[in-house]
């Protein structure tokens, strides 16, 4: 079993950091060319809105993703063979990690309009819900009920 697991899970490790540091990259660009000046986009009006979506949709989309995650693992769970298993639960991990990045995307988008520091404390929350939520074997036999 482990010539199946090592390297499907070397893949969805290089997903994940890919997933991860794109994400940090992205923020730590905005966050850089808005301390030297070279991103000015202030906008009152788009602040505004973006002021309560991005804060929801940050609220929105890690829930969901440990939703879509949960539901999918389920329906993991129910097949038979571990190709069907192993699957299942690169898909759900694909869609959480999709939804987070969504999240911090949109927190950068906020940030880069309205460069309050909330919004640097958001995206460090969205950090550590995606540094906690890293692939590994123990969750992939517990919640997709594979035998060891």
């Amino acid at each position: 079993m482990d010539d199946k697991l090592n390297p499907f899970f070397q893949k969805l490790n290089i997903l994940y950091g890919g997933m991860f540091f794109s994400s940090l990259v992205f923020f730590a660009a905005i966050f850089f060319l808005h301390q030297t000046g070279n991103l000015q986009m202030e906008s009152a009006e788009l602040g505004a809105i973006l002021s309560y979506l991005a804060p929801l949709f940050v609220l929105g989309a890690i829930p969901a993703g440990y939703f879509a995650y949960s539901a999918l693992c389920k329906q993991g769970a129910k097949k038979d063979n571990l190709s069907n298993k192993m699957y299942f639960y690169q898909k759900a991990l694909l869609i959480k990690y999709a939804l987070f990045n969504f999240a911090a995307s949109i927190n950068a988008v906020a940030f880069i309009f309205m460069y309050d520091k909330q919004f640097v404390l958001i995206f460090a929350l969205i950090s550590v819900v995606f540094l906690i939520n890293k692939p590994s074997k123990n969750r992939f036999f517990e919640h997709l009920e594979v035998e060891n």
